[in-house]
């Protein structure tokens, strides 16, 4: 059962990465991170605002079905931990803004919580 739920939400986001739901530019991590800043600057559940749900939904994502993906995060991982990695990885890479942000985010994931090879 659990299979079924990865792949399920795997092909949700190559569905929603492949297709354009809006303009290309939402697409983009300039446009995607500013929610996920906010996400990790919240101090108030309250105050979480959609632009960050997209984000962290975004990466929760990735971060359930990383083994597909080459991303091995260990079991105790949180989302914070995985946007935060996120976060990091495209800030270093300002030369990469307009790239897709749902590659980007996998990268990221990679770099941080790569899978050993066998």
């Amino acid at each position: 059962m659990h299979r079924i739920y990865q792949l399920l939400v795997l092909s949700g986001v190559m569905i929603a990465a492949l297709t354009e739901i809006g303009p290309a530019s939402a697409q983009t991590a300039t446009f995607r991170m500013p929610g996920c800043r906010s996400f990790l600057n919240q101090d108030n559940l309250l105050r979480y605002d959609f632009s960050g749900g997209v984000c962290s939904g975004t990466v929760e994502a990735l971060m359930s079905i990383g083994a597909i993906l080459g991303i091995c995060c260990p079991p105790e991982s949180t989302v914070y931990q995985g946007v935060r990695a996120v976060v990091q990885y495209v800030s270093g890479q300002p030369a990469r803004l307009n790239d897709n942000f749902d590659a980007l985010a996998i990268e990221a994931l990679r770099k941080a919580w790569p899978c050993s090879n066998p």
